[in-house]
């Protein structure tokens, strides 16, 4: 923060509005879209892509509503400030050495670019400081998210992205996520119940993540077709026709993928879809990379 000198606006406590953008190590240029896709899985296999990502603060007009910000100018000043400080200042800050690339942020919103999977990493890390930033408060942080080529438009990235923070805005109460064209809570999908740490022992095998992803969707259908709740079969048969059954470890991951699948098969989708990024099937949704 620095104080202005300018004779306007002498006394007033202001900053600079930043952004941040990948550069080459080497030769110190912005990397262009393409580059930054290339930086995906730390540039060994897997499939290249951007992850676009749009966050917005959850009924801030009713916040401030139903505050006592609007009390004084100077409370209102405050509290607009640091919101907009946390967005055009902090965040731009917390992206410094990651592959990324503003395209705004300021206000109570925020868009920015990368390679894929560190999107996914960033994208929980800015929701969780920005609930540190407004503690003791009802403020929250909704969030939508696309993987897409490169070579797309920036506006054609830009609207495919406001649909999904859409998706997010319509969950009730919101601090909602949307990836993978799937919408949940925050709170759910970051609870994964240790899916993500035992699908560790199918990293090789993209054959069993695939069908997994099958049951997934078939289970999906089950509240309205009978014959979908055949998935719970099938789950045990895969597992039996390619896993060594007797070992515990495989043992407690078909227990807790029937135990997700049932109970959250949204967050199971989303959890498989990212677990191998050599995998494009399950990496990407084709409609945004066709």
């Amino acid at each position: 923060m620095i104080i202005s000198k300018d004779t306007d606006f002498g006394g007033f406590a202001k900053w600079e509005i930043s952004s941040y953008v990948a550069t080459d190590t080497d030769k110190d240029n912005i990397l262009t879209f393409e580059e930054l896709a290339q930086k995906s899985c730390n540039e060994k296999e897997g499939i290249k892509a951007l992850m676009s990502l749009k966050a917005d603060v959850d009924n801030m007009g009713l916040f401030i509503q139903n505050s006592d910000v609007t009390n004084s100018f100077a409370k209102y000043n405050f509290f607009s400030r640091m919101i907009d400080y946390y967005f055009s200042v902090y965040v731009p800050n917390l992206l410094k050495g990651t592959n990324t690339y503003t395209i705004f942020a300021g206000g109570d919103d925020l868009f920015i670019l990368g390679a894929w999977d560190e999107m996914i990493n960033l994208s929980k890390k800015i929701r969780e400081d920005f609930l540190k930033f407004v503690k003791g408060s009802s403020l929250t942080l909704s969030v939508g998210m696309i993987l897409t080529k490169p070579n797309k438009p920036v506006n054609f990235i830009a609207q495919m992205s406001e649909e999904a923070l859409e998706k997010s805005k319509d969950i009730d109460e919101k601090d909602a996520f949307t990836l993978f064209d799937e919408t949940v809570k925050w709170d759910d999908y970051l609870d994964d119940n240790g899916l993500l740490e035992e699908l560790e022992i199918l990293n090789d095998n993209t054959t069993m993540l695939y069908r997994l992803l099958k049951l997934v969707e078939l289970s999906k259908k089950a509240k309205t077709n009978p014959k979908a709740t055949i998935w719970k079969s099938k789950l045990n048969y895969l597992f039996s026709r390619n896993m060594d059954i007797n070992k515990k470890e495989v043992q407690d991951l078909l227990k807790n993928l029937n135990l997700m699948i049932e109970k959250f098969p949204k967050e199971t989708k989303m959890y498989l879809r990212r677990k191998k990024p050599s995998f494009d099937c399950l990496a990407v949704s084709c409609f945004y990379l066709g």
